[in-house]
């Protein structure tokens, strides 16, 4: 119990990743009917996100299930966000300022002066 206990969310593993992990840990721990209480439990503590930790902690009544597609539905949100913010910065960076063209040197045939 102590290696499902101290598990958490290590950096670059996604949340599919960390609950599976629990998951395997939690077959030897012999938890029964508290199974999806501990899940649910160690998902709240083992996150690493400290955001979604404080929405989870929020939630009322708060079950596995529940906790899993918060998680889930958070981390996409944020791959999303970042891929934008990525695509937007990748927009700026493309545009280029066209410089005011070069004045050249005319004449006037009427007048005959050059400006």
């Amino acid at each position: 119990r102590y290696n499902f206990n101290s598990r958490t969310q290590k950096e670059g593993e996604t949340v599919s990743q960390f609950v599976a992990e629990i998951r395997r840990l939690s077959e030897h721990c012999d938890f029964k009917a508290t199974l999806d209480d501990m899940l649910r439990d160690r998902i709240v503590c083992g996150v690493r996100n400290p955001s979604v930790q404080r929405r989870l902690l929020a939630e009322s009544g708060l079950t596995f299930k529940k906790a899993f597609e918060l998680v889930q539905s958070a981390e996409s949100a944020e791959k999303n966000a970042t891929e934008i913010q990525r695509s937007v910065t990748v927009a700026v960076n493309a545009v280029h300022i066209q410089k005011s063209p070069i004045h050249r040197r005319s004449s006037c045939f009427f007048f005959q002066i050059e400006f």
